[in-house]
């Protein structure tokens, strides 16, 4: 698993509760109380906080904050970048690729803003709270 290559590469020791918080994990976002659900008590909340913390610095994973007080982590997927769809009635959050490339290089050219990272949300209502 290419995740535990990079805790390795950046010093960090491939633990029993590190393995099973990135098996917890999906390229879907998910609270800390999911997550914490899935290990079915194999590892403390304390932990999976603090892992979930490294995880993020490291850039394994991304923290999403949807605006309700909820943080969310999702696996980050090198090779297919998305944004969400977010419904702001019954939370349901929905994956969307967006090509972006053309107008973040024109962004760059226009305001000389050298871009390291971004994200962008849509919030609304999904089609069943419609």
């Amino acid at each position: 698993m290419k995740n535990l290559s990079k805790l390795r590469s950046q010093g960090h020791r491939i633990t029993k509760q590190r393995e099973k918080i990135l098996e917890a994990l999906s390229a879907t976002p998910q609270s800390v109380g999911v997550i914490y659900k899935k290990l079915n008590n194999k590892v403390n909340l304390v932990s999976v906080y603090r892992n979930l913390e490294l995880l993020s610095k490291i850039d394994i994973i991304r923290v999403l904050d949807f605006g309700d007080g909820k943080k969310r982590y999702e696996l980050i997927d090198e090779g297919r970048h998305h944004h969400h769809l977010i419904c702001n009635h019954c939370g349901s959050t929905e994956d969307v690729a967006i090509n972006e490339i053309d107008f973040l290089k024109n962004l760059k050219i226009k305001s000389n803003f050298l871009i390291q990272k971004h994200k962008l949300e849509f919030i609304g209502l999904c089609q069943y709270c419609r």
